[in-house]
């Protein structure tokens, strides 16, 4: 009766839970599996400690509901303690304390594709911090904590999207390529991060040879990390060589796994971009109907419901809209958007910053004048990092051959130039690789202009 009351009342398309709730002692597991596959949760508060009948059941029920949830806070203060006098065993003992700091945060993170600005806050100086880490890193002689240490900086840096382009970090990833055999099987789940941020600098900054020896030893060794991560970003790679051809063999290679929301994502973008817009759309349409089933049972995962954001625009343009089905779940998704995202990004991209160094000021009087030094944070400084930011946002969705805003895309191509000409000729390539260009310079010739002519034929490439 009840099930036909759900049917008639809420439909067949049921995608939100229905529980049932009940107090009975030896409810028998087929029961759980038949409810189960009708869609209907048990809660069975005859499990619940000190509960012995209805009256308590129910009043245990009542306070849980009215309790609030916590908030999260990602927030880890790394003190500026003076290490180097500590001895061996408080160094140490301070080196765990943070690492498991580090992984409280981590481990309780809700899950959303991209950081909400609200928590932006919590990751404030996680570029500044991760110098003073490499201090602390040189001295751990114990591997597996040299290991985690890495994991959950590696972790920070991403949620809080900034580039990983720092000496002894890079170094440190690097070594444990080197000495792959030598990690133990039970910490084989913290390398596919730490190589995959290790990939994206190395094709970033124009370390080709590096990036295709590591990404062929990567493809060896599919049980450390899978095969279509590496896809992604060899056909990055790919299009930034405007090899149309090996992109192709690339995405012929390239094995999604549906339950992976982001990876598909990635690939109908590139399918969507090299104008396979059926192809990407069968392919985001498979992906939405696994969310579909998962949040059946887990409705306020936030990984789920922030990636739909992003799947329902790449949708909107492969044109097929009148065709998608679960138009009903577009109500689960949960986040910015990507032009939300931009225009939260480019204040700080064309905020002018204060100069570093000596600067004289002069005061209203002849001759009076006042000296001043400012050194600047202890991290990136903005005019790099908030380029970089966006620009591993949009790799990161699988937009960045999009021209998503071309005043910014310039911009932030020009702005890079000064601090890397490597990573600035990547995004210029990705971006410049629109039809506009294709109309205005060609990609063969415009594959022929040498870095260093890059910067003289910007405007060629954005008119």
């Amino acid at each position: 009766a009840w099930l036909g009351w759900l049917r008639d009342v809420i439909g067949q398309k049921r995608l939100c839970p229905t529980y049932l709730i009940t107090c009975r002692e030896g409810l028998h597991d087929a029961e759980r599996d038949l409810l189960s596959k009708l869609g209907i949760d048990i809660i069975n508060l005859a499990e619940v400690g000190g509960v012995d009948d209805y009256y308590s059941a129910y009043k245990f029920l009542f306070e849980y509901l009215k309790e609030l949830p916590s908030v999260w806070k990602g927030k880890v203060k790394f003190d500026r303690l003076d290490y180097e006098k500590m001895n061996d065993e408080d160094f140490y003992d301070n080196v765990v304390r943070k690492v498991e700091e580090m992984r409280s945060v981590r481990e309780s993170y809700p899950g959303w594709l991209i950081l909400p600005k609200e928590h932006e806050n919590d990751f404030e100086g996680a570029d500044g911090d991760i110098l003073l880490m490499g201090k602390l890193y040189k001295r751990v002689t114990d591997d597996r904590l040299k290991l985690r240490f890495l994991y959950e900086i590696n972790w920070r840096l991403n949620v809080a999207v900034i580039p990983h382009n720092i000496d002894w970090f890079l170094a440190a990833i690097e070594g444990i390529v080197e000495h792959l055999s030598e990690v133990k099987n039970e910490d084989d789940w913290m390398l596919e991060d730490l190589f995959l941020s290790l990939l994206d600098e190395l094709r970033l900054n124009g370390k080709n040879k590096k990036f295709i020896k590591l990404c062929a030893k990567l493809l060896e060794n599919e049980n450390i990390i899978s095969p279509r991560h590496i896809r992604y970003r060899q056909a990055l790679y790919e299009m930034t060589q405007y090899d149309d051809k090996r992109l192709k063999s690339v995405l012929s290679e390239w094995d999604v796994d549906l339950s992976d929301y982001v990876n598909c994502l990635q690939k109908a973008n590139i399918l969507y971009y090299i104008g396979e817009e059926l192809e990407a759309f069968h392919l985001l349409e498979e992906c939405k109907t696994t969310i579909a089933r998962f949040l059946l049972q887990n409705k306020n995962d936030l990984y789920a419901k922030s990636c739909l954001v992003h799947i329902q625009k790449t949708m909107k343009w492969c044109g097929k809209t009148k065709e998608a089905n679960h138009e009903d779940l577009d109500i689960y998704a949960v986040g910015e958007s990507f032009d939300s995202i931009t225009e939260r990004i480019s204040g700080k991209v064309y905020s002018k910053n204060s100069v570093r160094g000596y600067t004289r000021e002069h005061k209203f009087r002849i001759g009076s004048y006042v000296n001043s030094w400012n050194m600047g944070s202890s991290g990136y400084v903005p005019e790099y990092l908030y380029p970089c930011k966006w620009w591993m946002l949009k790799e990161r969705i699988g937009v960045s051959m999009f021209q998503i805003n071309q005043d910014l895309t310039s911009h932030c191509i020009l702005k890079m130039f000064e601090y890397s000409s490597e990573m600035a000729w990547n995004m210029m390539m990705l971006s410049a690789s629109s039809k506009v260009v294709d109309e205005v310079l060609g990609r063969e010739q415009l594959a022929q202009i040498t870095k260093e002519k890059a910067n003289e034929h910007f405007d060629t490439y954005f008119p």
